[in-house]
């Protein structure tokens, strides 16, 4: 029986099945997303070409996330001609099936591929601009700049005119484009300076100044759903955890601690957002972003920040009812201590998923006498860096109601493995440490 004749229900029941598309275990990520195999897309592809009634069902699956960075995250290797599919994508009838767009470099620059960045770069400042709007339905945005590599040898240094043209073409493509659909914006530049020109476009409305009318770029980050900002450039001391590289020409001209605020204003900018994700390389001092207006959070993950009690526990506090997972590596408290916090996250009533992983105190900060001496490389990292063990009593009260959360809301279950300190005695019953 051919696909025309089968039911169109039928038939997009089996574009389902071969696409094969399956959600992300909650027990290990703090935002579950359908994660498709590419060899199911290369399946999808040839499904799409058995009949018409194939295709219709077909299309929709194979072009709703298109990736038009130079390097393939799969393979590694470059695209060929990317952007202009893109372009070419954006100016026929399938344009309609398309929710998420990625682009810039998509991997770890090497001077080998300067003649083919320029190009890319070039044509990124013009073509984005020119095809989002044809994408109507366009959710998802993720733009990344060069990633870094962990050690100590230097990256291969990333020309400066790509990095300004790669924040300029940010900075164009939401400054005068209206994304009427965009609810997902994802972020990845070398460096928090690179967010200055983005945060000076939505600097009049966070700061309150009274403006005739929105510009596009408000509207979409006041419409954001998600927001996800990362800085990649780890160069210099401080970058890494354990390693410390030569710092790059722009990281000593513009310090990511010194340019922190240009990275929370534009965070700012976005207050209705429900998913919050900011990763940082060297830590950069949270206090500086006012988190005021953000009061329906369910997600949030950070990374290398810093923050004092008082300012973290509002963030909670202030979105207590929707709160549904913390994530945590490599944050600091420059005041206060974790059994603090830990506890107070013990009463978030729909708290289902919580990671910590390297958290420590500001050796800087006024919990400074609870931060151990400096671990040696080969350590296995620890959920908290404390001398104090209510610490981790409270970290094991903190699991054991999350694993009451979740079996309240019929989520799959943590063990032993997954949540290690269950086992240690409840906070309330151990002595004064």
């Amino acid at each position: 029986m051919s696909g025309a004749r089968l039911p169109a229900e039928l038939v997009d029941l089996i574009a389902l099945y071969v696409e094969g598309a399956q959600w992300q275990d909650s027990r290990y990520t703090a935002h579950p997303i359908q994660v498709v195999e590419i060899e199911c897309t290369a399946l999808l592809a040839n499904f799409r070409l058995v009949s018409r009634a194939f295709c219709r069902s077909a299309s929709p699956l194979l072009f709703r996330e298109i990736n038009a960075t130079l390097i393939s995250r799969i393979t590694g290797t470059f695209r060929l001609r990317p952007l202009t599919k893109l372009l070419e994508l954006s100016q026929g009838s399938l344009a309609h099936y398309v929710k998420a767009i990625s682009v810039g470099l998509g991997g770890i620059y090497q001077r080998s591929y300067e003649s083919a960045a320029k190009s890319y770069f070039e044509d990124l400042k013009t073509i984005l601009p020119a095809c989002l709007p044809s994408y109507h339905q366009l959710q998802s945005l993720h733009i990344s700049g060069p990633w870094s590599l962990a050690g100590s040898a230097a990256d291969p240094q990333f020309p400066e005119h790509f990095r300004h043209t790669l924040r300029i073409s940010v900075a164009n493509a939401l400054s005068h484009v209206p994304l009427p659909s965009l609810s997902d914006l994802s972020l990845e530049l070398p460096l928090a300076h690179d967010f200055a020109a983005l945060s000076e476009c939505s600097q009049r409305r966070s700061s309150g100044i009274p403006i005739a009318r929105t510009t596009a770029f408000e509207e979409v980050l006041e419409g954001l759903y998600r927001l996800d900002v990362t800085i990649t450039d780890n160069s210099g001391p401080g970058g890494q955890r354990y390693f410390t590289k030569p710092s790059s020409g722009p990281q000593i001209a513009y310090p990511n601690p010194k340019y922190a605020p240009e990275l929370f204003r534009f965070v700012e900018a976005a207050p209705n957002v429900k998913f919050l994700r900011i990763r940082a390389t060297h830590v950069v001092d949270m206090d500086l972003c006012s988190f005021a207006k953000f009061r329906n959070l369910h997600v949030l993950e950070l990374r290398n920040l810093k923050a004092s009690i008082d300012n973290f526990l509002h963030i909670i506090e202030q979105n207590m009812d929707s709160l549904r997972a913390v994530d945590l590596e490599d944050f600091q408290l420059t005041s206060g201590t974790w059994e603090h916090f830990l506890l107070m996250l013990c009463s978030v009533p729909r708290l289902d998923y919580f990671e910590i992983s390297g958290c420590s105190y500001d050796k800087d900060g006024l919990s400074a006498w609870l931060a151990p001496q400096c671990l040696h490389i080969f350590d296995n990292v620890r959920a908290i860096e404390t001398k104090s063990f209510r610490d981790y009593h409270a970290l094991g009260n903190l699991q054991r109601q999350i694993i009451a959360n979740r079996a309240a809301a019929g989520l799959p279950q943590m063990d032993e493995h997954d949540f290690q300190y269950t086992s240690w005695v409840p906070l309330e019953e151990v002595d004064i440490l």
